[in-house]
């Protein structure tokens, strides 16, 4: 741990009076995040997280952070608001994200293998080429994402909402597609299902997706094919 974020892990509480320093909310609130930050980058959210609850945050706020190619596997990272945060390339591998905000990040190349991001928010998220296998995106709101070329392999999609989201050359094979809204999602090339004339889904276990296509125009209940 650099020297900086040791002393501030140590002297939380003093930091958190200078809540009133000299300087502006906005600027103490700039500082809070940088040793958030830096703390999450050296793998201890727990502290992270322990110094946001005694600063008033609540939750782990890196709003907007540089994570690119950060190495966070397995972190629990519940909760946190990542928002307009550029994790592109970065190992999240089997990290804790369930109900964190992700709304606009960037996540293009990253490493979701078993992350858990059940009822996390992924709005207008950027995943493209992105490796989400086994990952749990149960009841995650991610309409007008962009999934071009990501792994979804095995991945939960229950009761997930990815209307107009971007599925170009997407891999769904064995994924969970049980109450998931793809209304006016685009979704050419996608393997693991078949959309085209026949209107099936082949070996995903699914009931009553909504969807729109050009197989498919307007609003399209589809239903397991045995």
């Amino acid at each position: 741990m650099s020297a900086p974020v040791a002393i501030a892990a140590i002297a939380g509480l003093t930091i958190a009076s200078r809540l009133g320093w000299r300087g502006s909310k906005s600027e103490s609130y700039s500082e809070m995040k940088k040793i958030i930050l830096e703390l999450v980058k050296e793998g201890n959210a727990s502290r992270a997280r322990d110094l946001a609850d005694e600063w008033g945050l609540g939750k782990i706020v890196l709003t907007k952070a540089n994570l690119r190619f950060a190495s966070l596997s397995g972190l629990d990272l519940r909760g946190a608001d990542l928002s307009h945060a550029d994790l592109s390339g970065a190992d999240l591998s089997g990290v804790d994200l369930s109900t964190a905000n992700l709304n606009d990040a960037e996540l293009s190349g990253a490493n979701l293998t078993n992350a858990n991001l059940m009822n996390s928010l992924l709005g207008g998220a950027i995943l493209n080429g992105a490796d989400l296998t086994g990952a749990n995106l149960t009841g995650a709101k991610m309409s007008s994402s962009e999934l071009m070329n990501a792994n979804l392999t095995n991945s939960n999609l229950t009761n997930a909402r990815l209307v107009r989201s971007y599925l170009h050359n997407a891999v769904l094979i064995g994924a969970n597609l049980s109450g998931t809204n793809l209304n006016n999602a685009i979704i050419p090339g996608v393997t693991g299902i078949n959309i085209g004339p026949g209107r099936t889904f082949i070996g995903i276990p699914f009931r009553h997706i909504e969807i729109k296509s050009p197989f498919a125009p307007g609003r399209t209940t589809l239903r397991r094919t045995e």
